[in-house]
C-alpha cells in the first residue's frame, strides 16, 4: 500500500494549552491519548506567526526568513507529481486561497461561520460543525497520498457552551465572559486579573471543544490509522495576556504565540510516548512528509527530515530555530532563546538590517527552564545575548540571500546554559 499521510492544523493552537506539553488544568484526554501514541517535539515554533508565511514553511520546506523558496519544488505537487492525491480541506479563505493551494489536487472548503453567541451544545460549535465535515469527508473518500486539514475555527469563534467557561472558575472568581469574540487586545494596565482570568477561562473551554472534536476524528479513522502518518501541528498560538497582548493584532514573539505543538503518530504507534527537544519548525514538517511519501524536497531546502531524529538520529537535527515577524525577531538553541527588536521592518521581501537599529532591544531568557519568559537576564548574561545577537545576524543575513538558515555552527559557548 502507498505511503499516507493526514495532518490536522489548528490555528491559535497554543502547546501551553494542552496536557502533553505541560498543562496541568484543562483535561485533554484525547489529546492524552494521541500523545500516549506519539513521538512529541516539545520545543516546535512557527518560523513566522503570519499564516501565509507559516503555510509557505509547511508546503516548500523552506524558512520563512527567505525572500523566496529556493526552488520551485512544493510538496502538494510533488506528491501529486508521484501519482497520489493531495488534498487540502479547510474552513480558512486565506488557506484556500493561498498561492500553493493550487497545488493540491483538489481544496475542500468546509463551511465557515462567525457565531455571535455561544452555543447551547457542543455540537453546535464552529469548530464542532467545521470538524464534523472534514470527518463526512474522510469518511467518503478513499485514503492515500496526503490530507491536510487546516481549521480557523479556534480562532474565529469562542463559542463553547457557557457551563464549560463556568467549570474554570472557582466559588469566589467573577462570572466568566459571555462573548463568542475571541478577544484580541493591547492589556491596559488598568485591566485587572480578573479581566485575564475570564479570558483564560473562555480558551480553556475552546481547547475542551477542541479535544472532543480530536477524538471524533481520531474514531473515525481509527480502522485505518495503523497505515499512515498522523500529525498534530498548529501555524502559530494564541497569546492570553502573558506579555500584555491578547490575541493576534499585534503578533509579539513570544513563548504563547511562536510555541506550537507537534505530534507525529507512526502506524502501530511506533515510537509512542517518546520526546525530543529538537528545535523544529514548520518546514522541517514539509521535509519529513516529503520523506514519508516517497518523494524529495530539493537539496537547498531548509527543513530537515525528522524521521531519523525518531530513531536516535540526532546527528542532522538544526542548532537553531528562527521567527520572524514585523520589526522581531527570535533565536533557539539549546539553553537559551534570544527576543530582538529592529528599528526596520523584517520581511520575506526586505533585505535584513544587520545593526540597522541603534542599540535594538533584546531579550534572553533561559530555555526549557523560564518557560513563559517571566525573567529577561540579557543585562547579567551580556556576552552571550552579544554571540547570539551576531548568530541571529548571520542567520537572517543568509536567508535573505537565499541561504542556509545557519551559515556556519554556533559557538558552544553562547548555547550552553551557564552555571
Amino acid at each position: 500500500m502507498a505511503s499516507q499521510a493526514l495532518v490536522l492544523s489548528i490555528d491559535g493552537l497554543s502547546a501551553g494549552g494542552l496536557g502533553p506539553f505541560g498543562n496541568a488544568w484543562i483535561d485533554t484526554p484525547h489529546c492524552n491519548r494521541l500523545a500516549a501514541e506519539s513521538f512529541l517535539f516539545d520545543r516546535a515554533t512557527t518560523d513566522s506567526p503570519r499564516l501565509d508565511l507559516a503555510y509557505r514553511s509547511f508546503w516548500t520546506a523552506s524558512h520563512a526568513a527567505c525572500a523566496a523558496p529556493p526552488s520551485n519544488w512544493s510538496l502538494p505537487a510533488e506528491i501529486v507529481r508521484s501519482g497520489e492525491q493531495a488534498v487540502l480541506l479547510t474552513d480558512e479563505p486565506e488557506c484556500a486561497e493561498h498561492e500553493l493551494a493550487r497545488h493540491f489536487s483538489e481544496i475542500v472548503r468546509l463551511p465557515a461561520h462567525h457565531p455571535l453567541e455561544l452555543a447551547d451544545d457542543l455540537s453546535e460549535t464552529e469548530l464542532a460543525r467545521t470538524m464534523g465535515a472534514a470527518i463526512d469527508w474522510l469518511q467518503n473518500h478513499p485514503p492515500g497520498g496526503l490530507v491536510w486539514i487546516h481549521l480557523g475555527a479556534l480562532r474565529r469563534a469562542w463559542d463553547a457552551p457557557y457551563e464549560l467557561r463556568e467549570q474554570f472558575a472557582d466559588e469566589d472568581d467573577p462570572p466568566p465572559p459571555e462573548s463568542a469574540q475571541p478577544p484580541s487586545y493591547r492589556v491596559s494596565s488598568a485591566a485587572g486579573s480578573d479581566q485575564l482570568l475570564g479570558i483564560q477561562q473562555a480558551y480553556a473551554a475552546q481547547i475542551l471543544v477542541f479535544d472532543l472534536c480530536l477524538g471524533a476524528l481520531l474514531e473515525a479513522v481509527s480502522s485505518r490509522i495503523d497505515d499512515m502518518l498522523f500529525a498534530l501541528t498548529a501555524p502559530r498560538g494564541y497569546p492570553l495576556g502573558e506579555h500584555e497582548f491578547v490575541g493576534l493584532g499585534e503578533m509579539h514573539l513570544y513563548e504563547e504565540l511562536i510555541h506550537t505543538p507537534l505530534m507525529i503518530r507512526l502506524p502501530h504507534a511506533e515510537f509512542a510516548s517518546q520526546r525530543s527537544a529538537a528545535l523544529v519548525q514548520p518546514a522541517d514538517l514539509s521535509a519529513t512528509l516529503a520523506d514519508w511519501l516517497g518523494v524529495s524536497p530539493p537539496t537547498a531546502a531548509h527543513g530537515v527530515r525528522l524521521l531519523p531524529c525518531l530513531r536516535g538520529d540526532t546527528e542532522n537535527t538544526p542548532d537553531r530555530a528562527i521567527t520572524v515577524g514585523d520589526r522581531q525577531a527570535t533565536l533557539d538553541v539549546a539553553s537559551w532563546r534570544l527576543r530582538r527588536c529592529f528599528s526596520t521592518p523584517l520581511g520575506p521581501n526586505v533585505q535584513t538590517p544587520a545593526g540597522a537599529s541603534n542599540e535594538p532591544e533584546f531579550g534572553l531568557y533561559v530555555k526549557p527552564d523560564d518557560r513563559w519568559e517571566e525573567n529577561e537576564i540579557g543585562s547579567l548574561c551580556g556576552e552571550i545575548g552579544i554571540g547570539l545577537s551576531n548568530a541571529l545576524d548571520a542567520s537572517l543575513e543568509s536567508l535573505a540571500a537565499g541561504g542556509p538558515i545557519a551559515p556556519e555552527p554556533i559557538s558552544p559557548e553562547f548555547t550552553r546554559q551557564i552555571d
